[in-house]
């Protein structure tokens, strides 16, 4: 409460005034933009503070003003915004469990202070003085010291990772240039290999390339979004640039990952476990610790859910090493044993994640304007190959008739396209341009109910090669004679 009163008054329609000073916008004016449209979603996230929490990051403000439609209330609606926060507070289990568990107000208060709001103001001063506004709360409304406070969870909030859904955001970038995904097998999901990279380093960026504008740029060019590299997870947790733990997609779910090496008894790449890659640090911040487990819980859970994989097939790369299934790896026991805990513990968070529900929401990273869409010609699946060449292996097809988008006409012959979450190339020569419609050409008929045809009409359908038919009409030798309420279809191949 101290950390909210000394960011926002306590008002759920307070703006950031270093914004309103230099934009115009009130309070008041601000709000009702938001609530009728004049600022859109996009709009919204302009890195303004905003609201009890002053919320300011762009997908923590972002989910706010979904969170908010989704109700169908205004931006500014006190309730929506605490149970908004209290939602959030679950992607946060550490400060949850500070919150819950702290004997003093400075306890409590500096827990949300610096490891949930994160101002660049941390100093001893600013945490005093955030702690003194709680402790007046307290002292308002606690009608005790904290040691004396009665253990009793009677009327205390449920804790969100309990009773409420869980969100989670997968920011998608695949990488096209790794061999593993040039390679492209596709297989059925049938486990969930979780893995750390035992190396001090939480940063994505070291792994996950390119920048998108989130996670910074990799200036070493060690990324595994290269080729030659043997080592490719279907996703990556770690740090953006802003510190925040994020989920980024590698491969599309079903396409082999090249993560546990082979054991005894064989590869769990090769069975259909899809793997993760948690980004290390030096295993001695809790915060992070928790974090980023949060985020590998929710993404085994969601993957669990789609795929219909039970708990027995949740495994770290230590115990597919003694199922014979891996290559000799600790992870990511020996990061869970720092803090006390196991697999089973992961396991148990799962199943709970699971029961408490799941809303996924994907953030397409290498969204690409189509140049134009084409329809797949020649009689046959189109292979969709994995770099412009037949020497490039297929890592799909696409059906006769099919429509892709045209990313790039990468050369005379090749062109990269899109199909669904499969990119790739495919030939040139199979692919015929879409044009688009003019509506201005279309021809609508003035009363539709005499246009219908007759009862007793009598069908006819004429089928014809593209070529033969647009022959025919530039050369007016095609003439169709529908007699006795005849009705003609003119169809080409």
């Amino acid at each position: 409460m101290g950390n909210l009163q000394a960011e926002s008054a306590l008002r759920p329609d307070n703006l950031e005034n270093r914004f309103a000073n230099s934009s115009g916008w009130t309070d008041e004016s601000y709000t009702e933009a938001v609530d009728s449209g004049v600022i859109t979603r996009e709009m919204f996230m302009d890195g303004a503070g905003y609201g009890i929490a002053q919320w300011t990051y762009w997908s923590r403000k972002r989910d706010l003003y979904d969170y908010a439609k989704k109700r169908g209330v205004s931006i500014a609606d006190l309730d929506m915004q605490l149970g908004y926060l209290w939602a959030e507070l679950g992607q946060y289990r550490s400060v949850l469990n500070a919150l819950l568990n702290a004997r003093s107000v400075r306890e409590a208060s500096d827990a949300v202070l610096l490891d949930f709001e994160k101002p660049a103001n941390q100093s001893e001063e600013n945490c005093a003085a955030r702690a003194k506004l709680g402790q007046c709360f307290y002292d308002q409304f606690a009608g005790g010291p904290p040691e004396t406070a009665p253990e009793s969870t009677e009327g205390r909030p449920p804790s969100p990772t309990e009773t409420s859904e869980r969100f989670l955001t997968i920011y998608r970038r695949f990488f096209y240039n790794s061999d593993c995904y040039k390679q492209g097998t596709r297989q059925a999901s049938s486990g969930v290999q979780v893995h750390s990279t035992g190396a001090n380093n939480p940063w994505l960026r070291r792994y996950v390339q390119p920048d998108d504008g989130r996670i910074g740029k990799n200036v070493n060019g060690n990324d595994h979004n290269r080729p030659g590299g043997n080592v490719c997870a279907g996703a990556y947790i770690g740090k953006q640039a802003d510190g925040t733990v994020a989920v980024y997609e590698a491969l599309p779910w079903d396409m082999r990952c090249w993560l546990s090496g082979s054991g005894s008894q064989g590869n769990a790449n090769r069975l259909g476990y899809v793997g993760f890659e948690i980004c290390e640090d030096a295993l001695t911040d809790r915060a992070y610790f928790d974090a980023a487990m949060d985020q590998a819980v929710l993404l085994t859970a969601y993957l669990c859910r789609e795929y219909g994989i039970g708990m027995d097939a949740v495994r770290d790369h230590a115990e597919l090493h003694e199922m014979g299934l891996a290559s000799n790896h600790g992870d990511i026991t020996h990061w869970l044993g720092k803090f006390g805990l196991t697999m089973a513990w992961f396991r148990d968070r799962v199943r709970e994640a699971m029961e408490d529900g799941i809303t996924v929401k994907y953030v397409d990273c290498d969204e690409v304007t189509a140049l134009y869409q084409a329809r797949v010609t020649g009689g046959g699946k189109l292979n969709i190959r994995s770099g412009p060449g037949t020497r490039y292996s297929s890592i799909g097809q696409a059906a006769d008739g099919s429509i892709l988008d045209v990313l790039e006409e990468t050369n005379a012959d090749w062109a990269r396209v899109r199909q669904g979450d499969l990119v790739g190339y495919a030939m040139r020569m199979y692919l015929e341009k879409v044009e688009p419609e003019d509506p201005a050409e279309l021809e609508i008929p003035e009363d539709p109910e005499t246009d219908l045809p007759p009862a007793n009409a009598v069908k006819l359908t004429l089928t014809l090669p593209a070529d033969a038919l647009r022959r025919a009409l530039e050369t007016g030798n095609l003439v169709i004679d529908c007699r006795s309420g005849g009705v003609a279809n003119i169809n080409y191949l």
